[in-house]
């Protein structure tokens, strides 16, 4: 387990964090893990990519998933009801 410290209280950090400085954000992942708009995956998120072995990077916006870079979509997004 990896801790911050929060005011004058030493806090656990995320369980995929080895680096924090909230209980909810991390800024640096376990070697395994994915990094990511402040959070660790261990795999990418929906709307997002593998960037490269320590990042996922965020799909085009006209893709509603991609793979390999951000405008090689999988699938589109929902349009209308």
């Amino acid at each position: 387990a990896t801790y911050y410290l929060n005011s004058l209280t030493c806090s656990k950090c995320p369980g995929s964090c080895t680096s924090c400085n909230s209980s909810t954000y991390c800024d640096v992942c376990v070697t395994t893990a994915l990094f990511y708009n402040d959070f660790c995956y261990f795999t990418c998120p929906a709307g997002s990519f593998k960037f490269n072995s320590t990042n996922c990077s965020a799909c085009d916006p006209q893709c509603a998933t991609c793979v390999g870079a951000a405008d090689n979509c999988t699938s589109c997004p929902s349009s209308g009801p």
